[in-house]
């Protein structure tokens, strides 16, 4: 249950006529999103009051979506290719990617338990 005021944390997060999606929230309450895809993104934590609070790994141009797993450990990346991984703790907070073909990979999505990630991909010629 949500109690208190709302808080806006962020302005200029816009809807995706696609993928609507530009924010995704963990069960720990981290929350992500990302307001450009023309860019090169910085992955970047704020507080509840919406005060940055930290980075995570480089800038990834390209950056469509993404998707914390349901424990907030690990945060699912959908470029404009590839899908990445970003530990959300720890010492090595790097991108790294989890499919990355000559195809078009996007849609990142963690199941229910954060064991798996499900996306889509064009690898087959159809889309």
């Amino acid at each position: 249950m949500l109690t208190g005021e709302p808080v806006a944390v962020a302005s200029g997060v816009s809807e995706d006529r696609i993928y609507r999606r530009r924010v995704t929230a963990s069960n720990t309450g981290i929350v992500a999103f990302r307001p450009d895809v023309t860019v090169r993104r910085q992955v970047t934590w704020l507080d509840r009051t919406g005060k940055p609070a930290g980075t995570i790994g480089d800038p990834l141009a390209g950056v469509r979506g993404g998707e914390l797993a349901p424990d907030g450990h690990v945060l699912a990346i959908s470029t404009a290719r590839d899908v990445w991984a970003v530990p959300v703790e720890g010492a090595d907070r790097k991108p790294f990617p989890v499919v990355q073909t000559q195809a078009e990979e996007r849609g990142a999505r963690f199941s229910p338990d954060g064991k798996w990630v499900a996306y889509s991909s064009n690898e087959t010629g159809r889309e």
